[in-house]
């Protein structure tokens, strides 16, 4: 017997309802007079000023109304919507995610939008932890991220059951699929994770999955009976290129030249190796451009302190390794080299 109700409906209303009575229960928020759409358009608006969804968000939050989802949303597309509306709406909202070095900046920007969040991974110390897990389960919190490694810990699990997870969002959820090209053991254990939590309602997120990729998240999770949305990957904002700079030599040459005609710009430079991506910042630097280095090599508060002053525009320009990237929450990034 499963113990998820569709969103819209309190924990009180719903315990230990059998799946086969959800869809008597989403006809009637259907005939509400503000069904959960409407709703979350509207909170959509107030906190983060967006007129509409975009592409797949409102598929999502649809079918959410009526059971678990896996959606592939490529990159930019605003999956993180598809958890924090229902954040905002109901509360409760657990999300995990393997970038813990994007945490705090992704909770200092619901911060600014009124969205109480917190995070609880290694970054931060044993009180902090405490403090977040328990804002959370008394309510204070309306969403928490938490690293996979987390849910080693049984009493941590417990407690979570016990105050009950409206919402089990699971985000790069690619990396449970020993077929997908970013595979995380850690997320083989969230299947039994969601069952031990008392299988709340599902919504597993990715930007890369192929067919194969996205039956095995199913299966991991246990959701082979959910929806899927599967929008398309098309971008007509982005343009790709290739550039012969004519050799190594004139690499450096080249991409010298390549940021500063967009020095007022924002962007992302990779390269590598760590010693490729410290030699290439020193260039663009005595060129005069505002750039910093980003590596795993680094201390996690250096690394911290320069992805905030990319995020703040004191820095223009990051060179890094692949160690850079994924999640960054920047709006006007302009070129990727």
């Amino acid at each position: 017997m499963l113990r998820h109700a569709p969103l819209g409906w309190r924990a009180s209303q719903c315990l230990a309802w059998p799946r086969s009575q959800f869809a008597l229960q989403v006809g009637a928020i259907a005939r509400s007079a503000e069904s959960p759409i409407v709703r979350y358009a509207t909170l959509l608006r107030e906190h983060f000023g967006y007129p509409d969804f975009r592409d797949g968000q409102e598929r999502v939050l649809s079918e959410l109304a009526r059971g678990d989802v896996l959606a592939v949303m490529p990159t930019g597309s605003g999956k993180s919507m598809c958890y924090v509306l229902p954040a905002l709406a109901e509360g409760r909202v657990l999300v995990v995610s393997p970038l813990i070095a994007l945490m705090q900046d992704q909770v200092e920007s619901l911060a600014a939008a009124g969205v109480s969040a917190g995070f609880i991974n290694s970054s931060l110390d044993r009180a902090a932890q405490n403090r977040a897990y328990v804002d959370f389960l008394e309510g204070r919190l309306k969403l928490l991220y938490v690293a996979p490694e987390r849910f080693t810990n049984a009493r941590f699990v417990d407690g979570l059951r016990e105050a009950g997870v409206r919402l089990l969002a699971i985000d790069e959820a690619h990396c449970m699929s020993e077929w997908g090209h970013d595979f995380r053991p850690d997320y083989l254990t969230l299947g039994s994770v969601r069952e031990r939590l008392g299988s709340p309602l599902t919504l597993a997120l990715t930007a890369t999955a192929d067919p194969a990729v996205q039956r095995d998240i199913a299966a991991h999770l246990g959701i082979e009976d959910g929806h899927r949305v599967v929008t398309s990957v098309a971008r007509p904002n982005l343009k790709l290129s290739v550039v012969d700079p004519g050799g190594p030599r004139n690499a450096a040459e080249w991409l010298r030249r390549y940021v500063k005609a967009r020095s007022d710009q924002a962007g992302i430079v990779y390269a590598r190796t760590r010693k490729l991506v410290e030699e290439t910042a020193e260039m663009l630097q005595n060129a005069g451009i505002a750039v910093a280095a980003y590596h795993a090599g680094m201390m996690a508060d250096v690394r911290r302190d320069t992805q905030r002053r990319f995020t703040m525009d004191q820095v223009r320009v990051i060179v890094a390794t692949n160690a850079f990237g994924l999640g960054v929450d920047k709006a006007d990034i302009r070129f990727v080299v």
